[in-house]
């Protein structure tokens, strides 16, 4: 983690892998970027109900995805069990990932991945 006055950032091995603006100026370029992975898919593909996202990172992806109530479920799938453990500190830019039913995490490599199938409910 690295925090400075503006910003709150996740690292992995020295590479952020997100970084939040704490409500001081607009949004990062990560938050842009986290957004737009969320949201995309849903114009593309309006249809969908279940999806996957590979890798949690800061979870504000995953929370975007659930901001539709559209979204039945969101599987994500990630590696390294210590980006989940350090996802509270995000919050509330990621309030969905963590509290929502629809939100499914897999602690697994997303090359071998196989969620569990699951039955639209009704």
């Amino acid at each position: 983690m690295a925090r400075n006055d503006k910003a709150l950032a996740l690292l992995t091995n020295g590479k952020s892998d997100g970084a939040v603006s704490m409500g001081v100026g607009g949004p990062s370029d990560d938050e842009v970027m986290m957004t737009l992975l969320g949201a995309l898919p849903q114009l593309l593909a309006p249809e969908a109900r279940r999806v996957a996202n590979i890798g949690f990172g800061t979870g504000m992806t995953t929370h975007v995805l659930l901001a539709s109530e559209r979204i039945e479920s969101v599987d994500t799938i990630e590696i390294e069990p210590a980006m989940v453990r350090a996802a509270p500190l995000f919050r509330p830019y990621n309030a969905r990932a963590l509290d929502d039913a629809r939100s499914h995490l897999h602690f697994e490599d997303a090359k071998t991945s196989s969620p569990p199938a699951r039955r639209a409910t009704t």
